[in-house]
């Protein structure tokens, strides 16, 4: 019997949803947060997957400095549509706990290893609290959506927290 693990599976579907954006948008689109949201989600499940059928020591240390880079990109991607595209410092900054936490997987002392997932944890919680606050500003807050796609705009800040 075929064994195809469940990450491979949506790594399939997020790809094929990635290749029809970037084939409708044009190669520009891959310069965009939400784009590189996608392929970020790509790729985890990618690591996810191999980790879970291979075993490969490195994707363990890997898969959670993935992992710290989803939040502040979800962020970025819903904060550009109350304030429109930002560049600079006020980006890079979402990426300090990225540098911590790969700095945390790779130290040789268990007890700040040890320390990595309950960070993660609080990282994740952190910006989904701040993306529930984000949202409950209602779709007159969304600057830089048109009226009409206001309401599945503020949909997708909402069940982006969920998960």
């Amino acid at each position: 019997m075929l064994h195809i693990p469940l990450p491979f599976i949506a790594a399939l579907l997020l790809s094929i949803l990635l290749f029809q954006i970037i084939r409708t948008e044009g190669p520009g689109s891959l310069r965009k947060p939400t784009t590189i949201f996608i392929a970020l989600c790509t790729l985890l499940a990618i690591v996810g997957g191999v980790r879970w059928t291979y075993k490969i020591e490195f994707l363990h240390v890997l898969q959670p400095v993935l992992a710290s880079i989803m939040p502040a990109l979800a962020w970025i991607c819903f904060s550009d549509l109350m304030y429109g595209p930002r560049v600079g410092i006020r980006v890079w900054v979402h990426f300090i706990p990225t540098i911590i936490i790969a700095l945390g997987t790779m130290t040789p002392w268990p007890s700040v290893t040890d320390m990595v997932d309950p960070f993660l944890t609080l990282l994740f919680l952190g910006y989904g609290a701040a993306l529930l606050r984000f949202g409950s500003k209602g779709p007159d807050a969304l600057r830089a959506v048109r009226l009409a796609d206001s309401a599945s705009a503020l949909w997708a800040i909402h069940t982006r927290r969920l998960f």
